[in-house]
């Protein structure tokens, strides 16, 4: 994956932004786009479990292209449901399709931003 020297933090931040993916940088501008907000200071994904912003939690490149795939998924899933329910096509049968729209991509995952 193409790495990148620095990456702009939010002014909050405490955080040293240096090597980062260019995919996870790209990740994180989307999640702050979807959220209406920063989606994390650290702008880094972790595993669910970690407990400090150390190495130790950071991904793997495995890890993150399954990251991607997961977005990927959720935001096909979430067009859909965008269309049914725009479309006035929404019925008891799909109404669970109405769950991408509440539920973030990382939800459900072993992922999360830090």
């Amino acid at each position: 994956m193409t790495t990148v020297s620095k990456f702009p933090a939010p002014p909050a931040s405490k955080y040293s932004l240096t090597d980062y993916t260019l995919g996870e940088g790209i990740l994180w501008t989307v999640e702050t786009i979807r959220l209406g907000r920063w989606a994390s200071l650290g702008c880094k994904l972790v595993r669910r479990e970690a407990t400090s912003y150390d190495r130790i939690f950071f991904l793997s490149e495995e890890e993150l292209r399954e990251v991607v795939q997961i977005y990927r998924n959720w935001w096909e899933n979430y067009s859909k449901a965008l269309e049914l329910l725009k479309g006035g096509k929404l019925t008891f049968r799909n109404l669970e399709a109405l769950s991408y729209l509440a539920v973030g991509p990382l939800e459900n995952s072993n992922y999360r931003w830090w």
